[in-house]
């Protein structure tokens, strides 16, 4: 057991339900859950107990309860005392993996905490690399985004945690002068195959056929600005967060087009990767907060 198990347990017994707690901690109900429960098998007694209001304590929990936030608050007093002096720089390190939106957010960040107390970096990776320096700790979290139709989220098959932190409609990005402006949507199997892709690095997704590569969404936009037979594949975060768009661009819905499945549009997920017993810094909170969807920018 670890001051994190610890948190745990203070949290939930703070908010009277485990899925609010959960998400005030930056992780899955289901992990939540099955931590609480190896808790009570390693104390050999139940902490909570559910109630048509929610879970609290039981009468040997209340006093897990008290001596787990007794115990924290000696903990937040030391780090206060002895970690946190004035001349202390927060250091934060960002990997993000395909999500042009996410970059939009960690520049606001950075311009907002220019001259304060903390060393801010953040850069464009590919998914291997952003998992990586996860693992080793060389990234304090990374985001990645996956294209796809699929509801789990990845992260725990390659011994991290994660979240999900916006999800929306895939939209491919074509001049205005393309054969396919007059569709309402585009099918990714059919009608693109054709088409020459511009992919941004880190995001992944490939055709099989020729395709360039390009190191963010500006060039990707300004190559497809230029050529007809060009498209590239963006978010619908993407386009609400772009400071000006070209006329010469539109964008149009993807349908997933296969012999198994009936057409549907395409999706993608913003999901968030950290370590195991990550404690999230207030600065930290803040920047997953407004990468969420429908945060205030």
């Amino acid at each position: 057991m670890n001051l994190s198990h610890l948190r745990y347990i203070a949290e939930v017994a703070k908010t009277g339900s485990i899925t609010k707690a959960a998400q005030n901690l930056y992780m899955g109900q289901p992990n939540l859950s099955k931590a609480i429960r190896e808790m009570e098998k390693s104390m050999g007694t139940a902490i909570f107990r559910r109630t048509s209001k929610g879970v609290e304590p039981t009468e040997k929990g209340r006093e897990i309860v008290e001596r787990a936030r007794a115990l924290l608050k000696s903990a937040d007093d030391f780090e206060r005392d002895f970690c946190n002096k004035k001349d202390r720089t927060e250091v934060i390190t960002v990997g993000v993996c395909g999500s042009e939106y996410c970059i939009g957010i960690l520049e606001d960040m950075a311009a907002k905490w220019a001259g304060e107390n903390v060393s801010f970096e953040f850069f464009r990776c590919d998914f291997l690399e952003m998992v990586n320096r996860v693992k080793d700790g060389r990234l304090s979290f990374g985001i990645n985004r996956a294209f796809t139709n699929r509801d789990e989220v990845f992260p725990e098959n390659l011994g991290l945690k994660g979240q999900i932190l916006a999800e929306g409609e895939l939209l491919t990005a074509i001049n205005r002068e393309c054969h396919l402006c007059e569709k309402e949507k585009i099918s990714f199997y059919t009608d693109l195959t054709e088409m020459v892709q511009v992919n941004v690095s880190g995001q992944g997704f490939p055709r099989d056929k020729t395709y360039m590569e390009v190191s963010d969404l500006v060039s990707a936009e300004r190559i497809v600005e230029k050529n007809p037979k060009c498209y590239t594949l963006v978010s619908s975060l993407d386009v609400m967060g772009l400071s000006s768009k070209s006329d010469k661009i539109v964008y149009k819905g993807i349908l997933q087009e296969t012999r198994q499945e009936d057409s549907r549009p395409l999706h993608f997920k913003e999901v968030l990767f950290y370590a195991e017993g990550k404690s999230f810094s207030v600065r930290e909170k803040e920047i997953i907060e407004r990468c969420h969807f429908g945060a205030e920018k």
